[in-house]
């Protein structure tokens, strides 16, 4: 998976973001989806501790399927709720993302992912985290559904010399 986001702040609340990605699973009957979209960005809620977005945009879609020996050109909407928390004491960051992906033209052809991640600080500079990344397609180039899902445990390390 590569993905680029760019946004830009129009108000407090409101942002253009477009962005641009490229992924394959094989699981899921994809050799290839490649994708360009651009929308809003609402800013739900915004403290010290929580943040949450909302957003709503139009994605171009090219899916490449090698068992079909085809290519499908699609329109989407991209509909995503990003939540970010973290717990004041312990420096917890808790982050989900949630993405609703219909076809404009049949809604019942649709893509469901999630990325959930939380980090643990054990240091200023070192944390340990864990992501779990669900990904759902409700018809797959070959006409059926399928889901994938993945959990990655890792180490970070904070390479900013300002972050005291």
């Amino acid at each position: 998976l590569l993905h680029l986001r760019f946004n830009y702040r129009l108000t407090q609340v409101i942002r253009i973001e477009t962005f641009v990605q490229s992924q394959s699973n094989k699981l899921l009957d994809v050799s290839g989806r490649h994708l360009i979209a651009a929308g809003l960005r609402f800013k739900a809620i915004s403290t010290e501790h929580i943040r949450m977005y909302l957003a709503n945009s139009y994605m171009y879609e090219v899916e490449i399927s090698d068992p079909l020996n085809q290519k499908f050109y699609n329109h989407r909407n991209n509909t995503y709720m990003s939540l970010s928390i973290v717990l004041p004491k312990s420096k917890i960051n808790i982050t989900n993302i949630l993405y609703y992906q219909p076809l404009y033209r049949d809604f019942s052809n649709y893509n469901i992912s999630e990325q959930f991640k939380i980090e643990v600080p054990l240091s200023e500079k070192i944390n340990v985290n864990s992501s779990f990344y669900y990904f759902f397609d409700s018809q797959t180039p070959i006409n059926r559904s399928q889901y994938t899902s993945t959990v990655y445990i890792g180490i970070g390390v904070n390479l900013d010399s300002s972050n005291k």
